[in-house]
């Protein structure tokens, strides 16, 4: 027998110790939650940290507010309302809300949250719809290294396709059979991307069952009629769009960062931004921050259809002649590529249409092209598409954000 102590087990820090002697029916409960996990949505997977918001790190003061209020209501000792749910439209900053919890309380030390352990975190992806029927093994999953979760191995057996006692015995006895003085808390982001009727049931199941005193869920969604969360266990906040100030503010923030990396290519001469400039890009945002990660993203590396690249600057100005909103911005990224219609279309009808999203090889492999030739390609969309550093990665070429799908799928 032997003790494992703060170990880092799929992304969390997991404190407890770990009998090594286990039996061959409790080894084989081990394979069964093994094969059950979703690999890499534990909020900083692989996958995940390249992909959130381009790894700009922005939040805003009005997030950072809702940010403190959900910590807060977290660490209560008598709180009543387990579950925060934090609702808006697609690009609003949901996820980066739930990433920056997530963040917090998996260094609660260092938060002066020390009384609050993050349990698990599962981040949904569009393109993966089948996922909600393993989130609660995969929560299991990122706390097998607990020696008290012993029981939801049993506990796996017994229910290996029921939600409700899946939520039962895989997430809530074991950690309220232990409970001692520690909160656990849980996020789930994006729930509303798993299959419809998957949403409606795991809604339901958080509205039925009973929730321990000491676990705490973080719940994100779109507003959809479907999904029911008028249960009086759930405080709901809602992020709305940034205010006018709060855009320019981290426009500012992330334009001055970027010009310290390009300053090459920029007249130290000229302003860049100008005030102006910024004032005019906070009306184009529309008060959404997706716009600004992806505008970032744009502006950072030249592309263009003409012999020579285009400037930032020059992307900077004819993206401040357009039109405001997301879908503007989305058509300029791609009438500026350098890249026939029907290469892309090949590319994204692929993107769109897969069930499980494939590898920079993979998808070379299914294309029948050189790795190098998809390379090129993906490259003068890197604003708007996730691509691995490494052309041996595993990691999948995905959205940067679902919004971009809806995009496609309405221009076609």
């Amino acid at each position: 027998m032997s003790d494992i102590r703060d170990k880092n087990i799929h992304g969390h820090t997991v404190i407890g110790s770990y009998n090594n002697t286990i039996s061959a029916s409790e080894n084989t409960l081990l394979k069964k939650l093994e094969d059950l996990n979703v690999r890499n949505t534990a909020y900083n997977s692989e996958t995940r940290y390249q992909k959130e918001d381009g790894n700009i790190d922005f939040i805003g003061h009005d997030r950072d507010t809702i940010v403190t209020q959900i910590c807060e209501r977290l660490t209560r000792n008598d709180d009543d309302k387990p579950i925060c749910l934090v609702t808006a439209p697609a690009g609003y900053g949901k996820t980066t809300v739930a990433h920056r919890i997530a963040k917090l309380f998996d260094n609660a030390d260092g938060a002066g949250m020390t009384k609050a352990k993050l349990a698990g975190t599962f981040f949904f992806r569009r393109g993966t719809r089948d996922d909600g029927r393993r989130l609660f093994p995969t929560l299991a999953h990122q706390l097998v290294r607990w020696s008290f979760i012993k029981e939801s191995f049993q506990a796996l057996n017994a229910f290996p396709d029921n939600l409700g006692d899946q939520f039962k015995n895989l997430v809530l006895r074991p950690l309220f059979q232990n409970a001692q003085t520690s909160i656990y808390i849980f996020i789930i982001d994006a729930l509303d991307e798993c299959q419809p009727n998957d949403a409606e049931r795991i809604v339901k199941i958080f509205a039925e069952e009973t929730i321990p005193s000491n676990i705490r869920f973080v719940l994100t969604a779109r507003k959809d009629p479907a999904l029911d969360f008028s249960s009086s266990c759930v405080l709901s906040f809602e992020t709305k769009k940034i205010s006018d100030n709060g855009i320019r503010n981290l426009l500012k923030e992330c334009f001055d960062a970027l010009s310290n990396n390009i300053k090459k290519l920029i007249n130290a001469d000229n302003a860049w931004p100008s005030d102006e400039d910024f004032l005019k890009l906070a009306g184009h945002a529309e008060g959404v921050p997706l716009y600004i990660a992806t505008l970032v993203r744009y502006t950072a590396t030249p592309t263009g259809k003409d012999t020579e690249h285009q400037s930032p600057v020059e992307k900077l100005e004819k993206v401040m002649k357009g039109y405001n909103g997301l879908d503007s911005l989305y058509q300029e990224v791609f009438a500026s590529a350098r890249v026939r219609p029907a290469e892309f279309l090949n590319v994204a009808g692929i993107l769109l249409t897969l069930y499980e999203p494939l590898s920079l090889q993979e998808l070379a492999e299914m294309l029948n092209w050189k790795l190098s030739k998809l390379l090129s390609i993906l490259q003068e969309f890197h604003a708007v598409i996730s691509i691995p550093d490494y052309v041996t990665s595993e990691t999948p070429i995905t959205f940067f954000h679902t919004s971009l799908r809806n995009y496609l799928t309405d221009h076609k």
